[in-house]
């Protein structure tokens, strides 16, 4: 399906004509009326009506043969509100069982914010076979909110 939205780009010296700026404008529109609105359960009680914003990632654990827990960080950069408290999914990638990841805030604070959160990946083997044997993945999605000021230049 074709869209109205079309590329525009410009070279060193170029003469930036009002037919192009009319095409950003219109592309800038197009992308705010289509991006995908929903409710987001702020608390329990609390429920507002924003811009979605889903991000996601796969994070590393690096093969440790000498323990059998591992701590990774994840940032979000400025993608959600400063005052989201983002939703975090994980899928655990390896082929060691008995792997567990438990995700809490940057510097151990209870909950991811809008900065990004930590992972703390737990291998739950009995006996000695309780190390990390091998790298593997968690692949990792975010689930929050933005408000519509914050995609204005």
């Amino acid at each position: 399906m074709e869209t109205p939205y079309r590329a525009v780009s410009f070279s060193k010296h170029d003469i930036i004509t009002r037919q192009d700026m009319d095409q950003l404008e219109f592309n800038y529109r197009y992308v705010n009326d289509n991006t995908p609105r929903g409710l987001f359960h702020k608390a329990e009680t609390k429920k507002i009506e924003t811009y979605l914003i889903v991000v996601s990632g796969r994070a590393t654990i690096k093969k440790k043969p000498k323990v059998d827990t591992s701590t990774v960080k994840v940032k979000f950069g400025k993608a959600f509100h400063p005052n989201c408290h983002p939703s975090i999914t994980t899928g655990i990638v390896s082929r060691q069982t008995k792997v567990f990841c438990v995700v809490h805030g940057p510097k151990k604070i209870d909950y991811p914010n809008a900065t990004g959160f930590e992972m703390t990946v737990n291998i739950a083997d009995s006996g000695k076979k309780d190390k990390i044997k091998n790298n593997f993945f968690v692949n990792w999605q975010a689930m929050g909110y933005r408000t519509e000021d914050m995609y204005d230049f």
